[in-house]
């Protein structure tokens, strides 16, 4: 169940980095906009969700950490990701992310062995690979607002682990970020006018791909090692540009077929590692 649950959570985070790249690269939507629509598109949803299978939503004035976390992914992802390649804010992003999560094993005493190790650098490099041939010198204040996003997201699924109740907490991560994000906006003074379909799919990263993919990840994550939850996520690159081959008609090429198999032996070598 716990696979089944992690691997449905990796596709909604492929299809949220679908989404919004479709969304942010059309003009249809101004990136503070959609964090703000995909925040409170996800908090209707789950409160929804939770009053219709509880009868009783409770808010809570606890985990502003996580909702400070939650917030930082959120803006820094958005406002750097239609300023960056898709090559290099996936080697930003992921590479941050993995670093977040590992120095947090390390703290921990998680033990890495050579197995582990070696799994780590071989999936790591998997996903190197397949992004590479876009990799240029980037912008430094982007790159910077990616490498927070990458930040933000490690620190979101470390506090995930201590997680009780997935969906209601998830909810009140989403309340307190979409605040966080209208305050954003606020402070720029500025309005873009939103398309009809970049609202539909901001509401559709919101509710569907996070609200739901969100609560799945904090269900699963105490379940997991730091560092198997880390590199787990390294398969979402490849889960998305297979999306991409299935459902948009796009080439498959040898480098994704390669990239896919080291990424996908570094994981599996690090998750029979003891």
């Amino acid at each position: 169940m716990v696979a089944l649950l992690t691997f449905l959570t990796l596709c909604c985070f492929a299809l949220n980095s679908i989404l919004s790249r479709i969304a942010l690269s059309n003009g249809g939507v101004d990136p503070l906009q959609f964090a703000l629509i995909r925040a409170v598109s996800a908090a209707i949803f789950l409160i929804v969700l939770i009053l219709i299978r509880e009868r009783k939503f409770s808010f809570s004035k606890t985990h502003i950490l996580n909702a400070l976390t939650l917030s930082l992914y959120l803006i820094c992802f958005t406002v750097a990701y239609v300023n960056l390649t898709t090559g290099v804010g996936a080697l930003i992003l992921f590479g941050c992310v993995q670093l977040t999560m590992l120095g947090r094993s390390l703290q921990t005493g998680e033990k890495f062995g050579l197995q582990k190790i070696v799994g780590t650098l071989l999936a790591i490099s998997g996903i190197a690979y397949l992004v590479w041939p876009g990799v240029e010198t980037p912008n430094l204040f982007y790159a910077l607002l990616m490498a927070a996003a990458g930040f933000g997201w490690g620190s979101y699924s470390i506090l995930g682990k201590k997680s009780n109740a997935p969906t209601l907490e998830t909810a009140n991560h989403f309340v307190k970020a979409s605040l966080i994000c209208l305050v954003a906006i606020l402070l720029r003074q500025h309005f873009f006018e939103i398309t009809s379909q970049g609202l539909m799919l901001a509401i559709l990263s919101g509710a569907i791909a996070s609200g739901v993919g969100y609560s799945m990840w904090y269900h699963v994550l105490p379940k997991l090692r730091t560092i198997t939850a880390s590199l787990l996520q390294l398969l979402v690159p490849l889960i998305a540009a297979t999306g991409g081959a299935i459902l948009l008609q796009e080439p498959v090429s040898a480098r994704l077929a390669i990239s896919a198999l080291l990424t996908l032996a570094g994981v599996a070598l690090t998750l029979v590692a003891r």
